[in-house]
């Protein structure tokens, strides 16, 4: 199994947090054709229909549609790359994954709600659509990006978003490692794979740029990760609005977070 585990997950070291739950979780593994299956199950579960999604983008007239991977209460920098796919192609799917399990952690109904109301309230856009994902996250890094993309591929986008570090954790994967496998298997998926630098806060102006600012020009730089908003809900320090608007921030708290 931790042969399995290894080429799953590309690492060796088993206290990796995908890796070790993989370890931790039975020893058997089915491959079926499934028969006569119990559709009343799929009410316990947050789930959006791919089936269902589909007919809304024919319904929509939609062409070409950009998937975004989120697993994340939106902050600004995911705003950032909200609006540069829709640049490229039009449309967006904003999917949060529903099936969070790890320790502070943001709560499945807590990014549902959170990225409904920038959907809705915010952006007020017929373009950009919501769905959700059920699932868990695997902290794989390039070959769960992968997936990622397979599963967008099966709601009917045309494009899927790869960003720094996508479906990482900590140090064990390169920075855009996920990207470059993705770009490397783009003819394969049949997705084009839309990949770009990490938005990162320019301290001067305080607004979201791609590497360096255009307006200011300097490289007075800061990044924005979850992790370090999630530190200060956790600590109960305020959340500059410079780092996610005031809709959303208002909405958290300690108890957003899983303990």
């Amino acid at each position: 199994k931790k042969k399995i585990g290894q080429k799953i997950f590309g690492v060796k070291n088993i206290n990796h947090p995908g890796f070790k739950k993989f370890l931790q979780e039975g020893n058997y593994f089915l491959d079926c054709d499934i028969v006569n299956f119990n559709k009343k199950i799929m009410k316990l579960i947050n789930f959006t229909y791919p089936s269902n999604f589909k007919k809304k983008l024919k319904k929509f007239k939609i062409k070409n549609i950009g998937g975004f991977h989120t697993r994340n209460v939106p902050h600004r920098a995911h705003e950032w790359i909200h609006m540069y796919g829709l640049k490229k192609c039009g449309a967006l799917l904003i999917q949060p994954m529903i099936g969070q399990y790890k320790k502070n952690e943001y709560k499945n109904d807590i990014i549902v709600k959170t990225n409904k109301i920038l959907i809705k309230k915010v952006y007020n856009n017929k373009k950009i659509f919501f769905a959700k994902y059920f699932s868990y996250p695997k902290y794989g890094g390039p070959r769960e990006a992968l997936l990622h993309a397979l599963v967008r591929k099966n709601y009917g986008c045309t494009h899927f978003m790869v960003g720094r570090d996508h479906a990482g954790i900590s140090d064990y994967y390169k920075k855009y490692e996920s990207q470059i496998k993705c770009k490397k298997f783009e003819k394969k998926l049949n997705l084009n794979i839309i990949s770009f630098k990490e938005p990162v806060l320019c301290t001067n102006c305080k607004k979201i740029v791609n590497e360096k600012c255009l307006n200011c020009k300097t490289n007075k730089i800061k990044k924005i990760s979850g992790t370090q908003i999630r530190f200060l809900i956790k600590n109960g320090k305020k959340i500059p609005s410079f780092y996610m608007r005031s809709e959303i921030s208002k909405l958290i708290n300690k108890s957003s977070l899983i303990k």
